[in-house]
């Protein structure tokens, strides 16, 4: 069996890559010197090849640099160009990988020679390691398993839960896939339930990808104790290896993950997400002790080995000969197995010549420095103008102390900066700059590091370089340790003023990291808005770019303060930064183009793209304004247009000619009705289309525009649903027995329909089974009722054929009752018969699941419930429903236990009132929704043929506190409460309301019937406004009532003198009694036979409602005391004063009461 090694599709090595041509597709390939053969992946093979290369097979076995050996897939013979060259090459498709490979096979054919690509280790020593050690090169996360992380909290301490952060909706599907991911690895598990909470910073790496991270800087890190193990010094670790003649380098996978918390830990770091709390089992990166942990347990691991050295999670091993190597390597895999940690075979180097660690590089003839601790001072270039020669002359004062006679060594300088001399830098010039350049660099200002001294990193940039001091503070002075400094990138030159000085601290702090890690430091630097963002406990800013949160993420791994300083005191970092290190590369870890637009391209079905956004940018005249301020020094706000731009400067970056706040694309004022049409392309509300615009893009009063579009829309008005419910609007209090009575009708309940009639007094039932839902039954129900009990003054119903029929508006105009209908599907308005017709379904449905009553008729258990129900106390009136209607409580079977107890009436309305304020209290989350008449609306519409819900029409008169009569376009009038109504603006029409904003009243002398002067007796009642307010409108709404000047009260004697013009004006609230006779009564009317006949059944009704057991006189004060206002209340609804100020009607219990039901 052939057996080859395939390195690169393990270990990527800064590969070699070259552009080779295959059928006229240009490709990039890897050169690896350490491959035997060329390969392509399975991915490139199916989208490239597929189409015109059939696989071939053969019994070639591939062995990866870990030591894994697998079969391809096949191969393919393909020709191919090189430098104008063409050959036939043999690819062997591979099932991993992401790279093509150009093996030595590819070099040799065309004679190309390199000297190495990446180092392989010959034999099978290197091979039978990997291989006996598979579980520490496994791809899984490993797990230590010698023991578990312990955090330890300060005195004082308290919980801190932060709530999740908005997470942008282009985000949310790569976050959950990666919470999915952590969970599987064991590395975070969902809790119900946790006082901590810190929430998560997402960032988007330049290949797409995301990095979550917690924010603990803004929860835990103040309260966790430090912990103080001393990293190893830069000697110390180097008097390990001097003995090496080669040496290996191992990195550990995901470090800090592989390390498990105890319980109480898990608990503290608990993240907060948008998919709920998932407590963190691993030790997660951005806790301030994890460094100082993390090395304490690796120390202890390779304790007592000679040749091996670690800095956190970079493990060095070495040896004088490669017998000892290839021992002391085998001693470390094996101690990495047995504690259960894993490493990354891509990032570890075995056997090198020379490796760069920790800033120097480690050979066999010894330790180099990679860069010289003062190189930015000695090699910093001559000044060119006035400006960077003050600030040469600014860095040399401040270390004057340290040179002595430094004036009369400046003078040719100094006499560059006088006002009326040229700038001319001369020999004698340069002469002292490098003379004082090198002064500073000597040991006298210089000092060694030494970590119980004070820690003091300073930064700084200028428009073209960026700089970094590291420093110790000596008897209240500065010295320097180290400085460092380089010149910007063409893309970091366009960065705003905060992002180069930000750009700075995390340029500093990795250079000098080595001497940070596992130390206090003070970071001093003079932007002051970034001590907000990288503030020690400010939370990581989610609305600044990506590279700014990526940079505090990484901060929040040293424990440090920062402080702010003058530019002026800033001499150093200053004079560095104006004068920076000319470099020609940049370190990855700082370029990078950020991918703001990764997820942008990807949402299918945006009208514009980036490429628009930029065009139109350029164009846009507000925008090119605010991208010249935020490439400048934007310091104060010359325009006021540009206020909403200036609060975000900080936050927001240039790329390209395009504009970015945070995540999201500020939009030119030329396309945002694109962006809003499309917003609400698929009729979004406006919290929707609020969050997906905040996911994308931005733009000053973004909101309110898109509030704007959807209000605006007149399809989504069509088919909006219900506006906020209005306050509740409680009925007047009842003072009487059977004055207000409430009906609706119930079924199909068992195959039949149900009339239910409920007492607004008393709350007092009746329930009548009925065979249709029929006007004629229920005016038959009506009237066997209304025998019983009298006639009510006011019934109310639902909408109902079978209650506004024409038969029943007539037997209400007969008997004097004003008929009330609530507004069309508001079952709110008939509360008390929908409360009943409730309770009486829940308690017969109840009743006939009891096995008990498996052979009990619906009638015997209607009249059951309705006689339990008569006799129980009701909750709101404290009274049973028989009390209050018909002054004692009805014989029940408990009787025989215990008689009731007698309670006062006058309790009763107190009761009610208190209980429907609580009520009213409880409901009304809203203000009342009143209207004006002439308003233009829109009305819900519930005709079954219509499709809209909602229809336009004016408000023509306001019949109640909720309830108002609006006429539609059409000429129809619909009776609808407020909650049915929407308000929006004047329309069109033809009707106008009158000067006082009402209602026209209409002619009442042209209502009034004739038979209104016929003869009546001599109690009648006037209407104290003598103003009619009927009005001819719709059928589908019940007319107002027609308030006449007299009202005919109906006698034995002359029962039919009166027709319906009287109908309706029954409610006497609005009238006051008058004692006369009227002149067009009929004169052959004897009156005093009326006047003693109703004396007579005075009499007789005073004698029905005596008490046995009380005098006269007795009575006649108890009724005193009801008619009394009630105590404690501040004022009393006008109806019921109107009630009580007049007389008691004589007819409350007539002696024949059949002929007064007509």
């Amino acid at each position: 069996m052939n057996i080859l090694t395939v390195q690169n599709i393990i270990n990527r090595q800064n590969p070699f890559a070259v552009n080779v041509t295959i059928d006229s597709k240009i490709f990039c390939m890897d050169l690896d010197s350490g491959a035997s053969v060329s390969c392509i992946s399975e991915k490139t093979y199916f989208r490239n090849f597929a189409s015109n290369y059939r696989l071939s097979k053969d019994a070639l076995v591939l062995k990866g640099y870990n030591g894994l050996e697998f079969q391809p897939r096949g191969y393919i013979v393909a020709n191919v160009t090189y430098n104008n060259i063409t050959k036939k090459v043999k690819f062997y498709v591979v099932h991993s990988g992401t790279v093509s490979i150009l093996g030595r096979d590819f070099m040799k054919n065309f004679k190309i020679q390199l000297s190495t690509v990446n180092t392989v280790v010959k034999g099978d020593v290197m091979n039978g390691l990997v291989s006996k050690y598979s579980d520490v090169f496994s791809e899984k996360l490993g797990c230590f398993k010698l023991s578990k992380v312990s955090l330890q909290l300060k005195p004082g301490a308290r919980p801190v839960f932060c709530k999740p952060r908005n997470v942008p909706i282009a985000f949310k599907k790569p976050l959950e896939e990666e919470l999915r991911k952590l969970e599987a690895e064991g590395v975070i598990s969902p809790v119900e339930s946790s006082p901590h909470g810190t929430p998560l910073v997402v960032v988007l790496k330049t290949d797409g990808k995301i990095r979550v991270c917690g924010d603990y800087k803004s929860t835990v890190n103040r309260y966790l104790e430090e912990v103080r193990y001393p990293l190893p010094k830069i000697d110390e670790i180097f008097s390990k290896l001097h003995q090496g003649k080669k040496f290996s380098k191992i990195d550990l996978s995901q470090a800090y993950n592989q390390f498990e918390l105890d319980d109480d830990a898990k608990q503290l770091l608990t993240w907060s997400t948008h998919k709920g709390l998932y407590k963190v089992n691993r030790m997660p990166y951005g806790i301030s002790p994890a460094s100082a942990i993390f090395q304490r347990h690796l120390e202890q691991l390779f304790q007592g080995m000679e040749n091996v050295s670690n800095f956190i999670d970079d493990i060095l091993v070495t040896g004088k000969d490669d017998e000892e190597h290839i021992r002391m390597l085998d001693n470390v895999l094996r101690k990495l197995q047995d504690a259960g940690l894993t490493v990354k075979a891509d990032k570890c180097k075995f056997f090198q010549d020379e490796l760069e660690y920790l800033g120097h590089k480690i050979t066999k003839e010894g330790i180099k420095k990679t860069e010289d601790k003062v190189e930015a001072i000695v090699a910093a270039p001559t000044p060119t103008n006035v400006s960077e020669t003050r600030s040469f002359i600014g860095m040399v004062n401040y270390y004057s102390k340290f040179i002595p006679d430094l004036a009369t060594k400046l003078k040719p300088i100094y006499n560059l900066l006088k006002k009326d001399s040229k700038f001319r830098w001369n020999k004698e010039c340069s002469q002292v700059f490098e003379e004082v350049k090198h002064l500073i660099a000597e040991d006298m200002i210089l000092v060694h590091f030494d970590p119980d001294k004070p820690i003091i990193v300073t930064t700084d940039a200028s428009n073209y370089g960026i700089s970094a001091t590291l420093s110790h503070l000596v008897k209240g002075e500065e010295k320097p340790v180290a400085c460092v400094s380089r010149t910007l990138s063409p893309s970091e030159e366009a960065y705003s003023t905060i992002h180069k000085e930000a750009l700075a601290i995390y340029f500093g702090v990795r250079k000098f990291q080595q001497y940070l890690i596992g130390h206090k430091f003070t970071l001093k630097c003079d932007h002051k808005p970034l001590l907000a963002i990288f503030g020690e406990y400010n939370q990581i800013p989610i609305m600044h770019a990506n590279r700014l949160q990526r940079w505090a993420i990484y901060l929040a791994n040293f424990n440090y303060t920062i402080q702010y300083i003058k530019g002026c005191n800033n001499h150093l970092a200053d004079y560095l930064s104006r004068a920076p290190l000319r470099i020609k590369t940049v370190d990855k870890d700082y370029e990078g183009k950020e991918n703001y637009f990764n997820y942008v391209h990807s949402y299918e079905g945006w009208p514009v793209d980036s490429k628009t956004v930029t065009e139109e940018s350029r164009q846009d005249k507000v925008l090119r304004k605010v991208r010249e301020k935020v490439q400048g020094n934007w310091t104060k706000l010359d325009e006021e247009e540009l206020r909403p731009y200036f609060v975000r400067k900080d936050e927001i970056v240039v790329e390209g000619d395009m504009l970015v706040w945070g995540h999201r694309v500020i939009i030119p004022s030329r396309l945002r009705r694109r962006m809003l049409d499309e917003l609400h392309a698929s009729h979004l509300g406006i919290a929707k289309a609020k969050a997906t615009a905040r996911s994308y893009m931005w733009w000053p009063k973004m909101d309110e525009d898109i509030a704007a579009t959807v209000k605006a829309c007149m399809p989504c008005l069509h088919q909006r649903a219900d506006p906020p419910k209005a306050e509740l609007t409680p009925w007047q209090v009842e003072t009487e027995p059977w004055s207000r009575v409430h009906a609706d009708h119930l079924g199909p309940l068992q195959g039949k329909y149900f009339l239910i009639m409920v007492d607004a007094y008393s709350k007092f039932p009746e329930v009548y089974p009925v065979r249709a839902l029929a006007s004629e039954v229920t005016e038959e129900k009506f009237r066997d009722a209304f025998s019983r009990f009298g006639l009510p003054r006011t019934l109310v119903t639902d909408n109902g054929k079978s209650f506004t029929a024409a038969n029943m508006k007539r037997f209400y105009e007969r008997n004097g009752i004003k008929h009330i209908t609530t507004p069309v599907a508001n079952p709110q308005s008939n509360g008390q018969a929908e409360n009943m017709v409730k309770t009486f379904k829940n308690k017969i449905k109840a009743a006939l699941l009891d096995e008990r009553n498996k052979n009990v008729e619906m009638s015997v258990l209607i009249s059951r419930f309705l006689l339990n129900y008569r006799t129980s106390i009701h909750e709101t009136m404290k009274e049973t429903p028989s009390k209050l209607l018909m002054g004692r409580n009805l014989r029940n079977r408990l009787d025989f236990l215990q008689e009731p107890r007698l309670q006062r009436n006058e309790a009763v309305s107190v009761n009610m009132r208190r209980a429907q304020e609580k009520q009213r209290k409880h409901y009304s989350q809203n203000k009342r929704r009143q209207f004006k008449v002439g308003e233009a609306v829109m009305v819900r519409d519930y005709r079954k043929v219509n499709t809209r819900q909602w229809t336009e029409a004016q408000v023509e008169r306001v019949l109640g506190r909720s309830t108002f009569l609006c006429r539609l376009r059409t000429g129809e009038a619909w009776k609808r409460h407020s909650n049915q109504i929407i308000n929006i603006g004047k329309l069109q029409t033809g009707r106008e309301p009158n000067e006082a904003g009402t209602a026209k009243p209409c002619d009442s002398s042209s209502k009034i019937n004739d038979s209104h002067r016929q003869k009546t007796v001599s109690n009648s009642y006037v209407n104290k406004d003598n103003v009619c307010t009927r009005d001819n409108i719709d059928n589908n709404v019940k007319e107002t009532d027609c308030v006449l000047d007299e009202i005919v009260l109906l006698t034995e004697n002359d029962p039919k003198k009166c027709d319906k013009s009287g109908s309706d004006a029954t409610d006497l609230s609005g009238f006051e009694r008058k004692t006369n006779t009227n002149k067009n009564c009929s004169k052959n009317t004897d009156q005093g036979i009326a006047a003693e006949q109703a004396e007579q059944m005075s009499q007789r009704c005073d004698e029905e409602e005596r008490v046995p057991g009380k005098t006269t006189e007795q009575q006649t004060g108890e009724k005193t005391a009801r008619e009394q206002p009630i105590r404690g209340t501040d004022q009393q609804p006008e109806r019921e004063r109107t009630l009580r100020s007049r007389p008691e009607r004589v007819r409350k219990k007539p002696q024949r009461f059949n002929d007064f039901i007509t």
